[in-house]
């Protein structure tokens, strides 16, 4: 979720905005669809799909701490007449990343993992391939093991389309430094009747976490970075005790830059019997799955009108920020809070407003800043038509950039 705003920093730390509509970074016949970024090295990678009259194929290039394109960067990853319809992205290091995407052709489904490092070689001499004749394997996500490999999780349905919300499973597969599988083939860790619709994925030094959506209840499991067992109960656990649940995102905690705890945060949307009375909760959980900020967790805001869409960054000090929208006037926009290691509350009891009413249902993504504070950026049609807007925060709740924000790239 927050690939998007590497450019971000970038943009503030160098200054590299030519202009109001910022540098093409392709302009090839066709369509290229659904660009996301991310820092490796002294620059950023931006990874997108093209799309052709005969298939997709994903497609990557590398630009320098002040914006410019690096051509010699430029490379693709296709495979004839397959169609990709997601794809997700995760560092490795400061000198390598991943890419996850699945693809379909005439006859199967299929994920496909690749390694690339700074200068935009392909690490492994092809991509991994996951697949089973019989299944729809949908929307990857991918995220560093920690320890020079990656796990990868994935939607797989057995249903013409994988579109069925009952019949859903949650796969996963490790893959270690030169991308061979270390798990059993496609080795499952969430499969029970009914729906398991995907949250999000984190790693920690022992294990995998993965949170999702089951029914009106969000889950969490663990699982053993060895062998892809489940670490406590193969079902999950549920972090709070709300009637409704959903969207879950989650991360691992940090105690500063590069320590990694053995415990994970997690925030979801929260409504009552006949989904009133909406709110947005976050809670601990360590790898045994013990609830450390009580039973139900801890509201993100005591006064919210109808709050949505939580994302989340950690402070690297055993704590998290996040920010959601709240859809309701009179408090419409974009909100953000931050939580201390015990789950107390730092900023106002209701947060603060990183935005008006002009982005309380735009699309939007977040950033840490490396040090307490978060980066926003979000589409706003305030001037008419949709533009890029940005904000930022630090961790003494302060908006160096004022209350207006700022303009990253404009229609026209």
């Amino acid at each position: 979720m927050c690939q998007f705003c590497v450019s971000l920093f970038l943009f503030t730390s160098y200054g590299w905005a030519q202009s109001v509509n910022n540098i093409p970074v392709t302009v090839e016949a066709q369509d290229q669809i659904l660009p996301q970024s991310i820092g490796v090295g002294d620059g950023v990678f931006v990874v997108w799909i093209d799309s052709q009259t005969d298939g997709d194929q994903i497609q990557y290039m590398k630009l320098s701490p002040r914006g410019v394109p690096d051509s010699t960067t430029l490379g693709s990853i296709s495979f004839t007449g397959e169609r990709i319809g997601s794809f997700d992205i995760d560092s490795n290091s400061d000198e390598s990343f991943y890419v996850a995407w699945a693809g379909e052709s005439s006859d199967r489904s299929s994920i496909r993992v690749m390694k690339l490092d700074a200068s935009g070689q392909q690490v492994w001499d092809k991509p991994t391939y996951l697949t089973e004749s019989e299944f729809n394997f949908r929307e990857p996500h991918i995220t560093d093991d920690l320890d020079g490999g990656c796990y990868v999780v994935w939607q797989r349905s057995s249903t013409a389309g994988g579109d069925d919300p009952n019949d859903i499973d949650l796969y996963a597969q490790q893959l270690g430094e030169k991308g061979a599988t270390t798990w059993n083939q496609n080795a499952v860790i969430i499969n029970k009747n009914g729906q398991q619709i995907f949250g999000d994925v984190t790693a920690l030094r022992t294990a995998l976490v993965v949170a999702w959506q089951d029914g009106n209840t969000v889950r969490l499991g663990a699982y053993n970075r060895n062998d892809g067992n489940a670490v406590s109960d193969q079902d999950g656990i549920a972090p709070g005790t709300g009637f409704i649940m959903r969207n879950p995102q989650i991360i691992h905690v940090k105690s500063n830059a590069t320590t990694i705890q053995n415990e994970v945060i997690v925030v979801w949307e929260q409504a009552g019997f006949l989904n009133i009375n909406k709110e947005v909760y976050a809670q601990k959980m360590n790898i045994d799955g013990d609830r450390l900020w009580g039973s139900a967790g801890e509201r993100v805001a005591t006064n919210s009108n109808d709050p949505r869409s939580p994302q989340i960054v950690n402070d690297e000090q055993q704590g998290v920020i996040i920010v959601w929208q709240e859809h309701r006037n009179p408090s419409r926009g974009i909100y953000a809070q931050r939580f201390d290691e015990d789950g107390n509350r730092l900023w106002s009891n209701s947060g603060i407003e990183l935005t008006g009413e002009n982005a309380y249902d735009a699309k939007f993504h977040i950033a840490h800043d490396n040090q307490q504070g978060v980066y926003l950026t979000w589409e706003d049609a305030q001037n008419g038509d949709l533009d890029v807007w940005a904000q930022y925060v630090k961790g003494d709740e302060s908006l160096p950039w004022g209350e207006k924000c700022i303009v990253v790239s404009q229609h026209g």
